[in-house]
């Protein structure tokens, strides 16, 4: 059953439509009017104002919705990250944190690389919450320092270790060490409290380098000398055997004549020390020796004539002398 004045669907009993306060009648079957009939009533201001709030309500319900989605949830989004970025963070701050309980030494830096490599594996985000990171920093700057000193110090004993009194001139060691020396930076070579040794004994080496050399070519120019005063003592008496050798010589105011034969004999012809008169046959040899003569040193040459030492001259005309104690003393001439 439906009002014949609004069309609101009434239930059984009731006396006055609760829409429009129309008045129903008892035994009154009114079936619901078609669209066009209640189109054609006269709105309804009750039910226009609950669709009023209704959409009202949904409208809000969608704006807060909608300040859910653009506002808060992002907030919340990045709420949430900070928190994430703060924990990353803080996971670092500890293990720099933990550096302070020891002492930093040579042994540390492999703790170091490991707290850098998670400072590093950081988001720049999350880098900047590391609150002590310059403490890492001071860390690795100590470190250096420990690493300077290290190698500074490895260079000092070896230095000390040097024992001057037996360097030699062929040593090496020293020019090793100053390369060492070199190697290291300008910060390290600060720290070598002994580095002016190597200079000193560098000096050393070099000076008995060149004191070697000296003797060397001391001992070359004495060997050259030795081989020329050879030479030339060997020449003086080449000449002086060359001159009279298979040669024959009269001496001079005597009846006696000489011969210099090549197979090293000196035969005495018509020695008149026998009767009678014969040939005696010696032994003879030259010899020279380096000595002061007319203000000049030179070689002077002797024959030996059966043990027997003959200060020995010749000259270009064919004449020699032979002066000496024995019995072939004198002047002869070319035969």
């Amino acid at each position: 059953m439906y009002c014949q004045k609004c069309g609101e669907e009434l239930q059984e009993g009731w006396k006055v439509c609760p829409v429009c306060g129309n008045k129903i009648e008892e035994g009154m079957d009114t079936p619901k009017p078609d669209n066009d009939e209640k189109q054609s009533k006269p709105d309804n201001p009750k039910g226009k104002k609950k669709s009023i709030i209704l959409a009202a309500a949904i409208v809000l319900i969608v704006a807060i919705a909608g300040i859910g989605v653009t506002v808060i949830y992002p907030q919340v989004q990045e709420y949430q990250q900070d928190k994430k970025n703060q924990a990353e963070a803080d996971k670092v701050i500890d293990a720099i944190s933990s550096l302070a309980d020891s002492e930093i030494t040579v042994a540390s830096e492999e703790d170091l690389n490991k707290v850098k490599t998670k400072y590093d594996a950081l988001t720049d985000e999350q880098k900047k919450l590391v609150s002590n990171y310059r403490e890492l920093e001071k860390a690795y700057a100590d470190l250096k320092v420990k690493k300077d000193e290290q190698a500074a110090q490895v260079v000092i004993d070896a230095i000390e270790k040097i024992d001057a009194n037996k360097l030699t001139d062929t040593d090496t060691s020293i020019q090793a060490m100053k390369e060492q020396f070199e190697a290291l930076t300008d910060e390290q070579k600060g720290l070598v409290t002994n580095s002016s040794k190597l200079d000193e004994y560098a000096g050393i080496v070099q000076k008995k380098k060149e004191e070697k050399e000296a003797e060397k070519k001391a001992a070359e120019e004495a060997a050259a000398e030795a081989a020329r005063q050879e030479a030339e003592k060997q020449a003086a008496i080449d000449n002086a055997y060359n001159s009279v050798v298979d040669k024959k010589f009269h001496k001079v105011d005597s009846q006696l004549s000489v011969e210099f034969t090549s197979t090293g004999d000196f035969v005495a012809i018509g020695y008149y020390g026998s009767a009678p008169l014969t040939n005696k046959y010696c032994t003879y040899s030259f010899s020279a020796e380096y000595a002061l003569h007319k203000d000049v040193m030179q070689y002077l040459v002797s024959c030996n004539i059966d043990g027997i030492e003959y200060y020995f001259r010749y000259f270009t005309n064919g004449k020699i002398s032979l002066e000496g104690d024995g019995e072939f003393s004198g002047w002869y001439e070319l035969i």
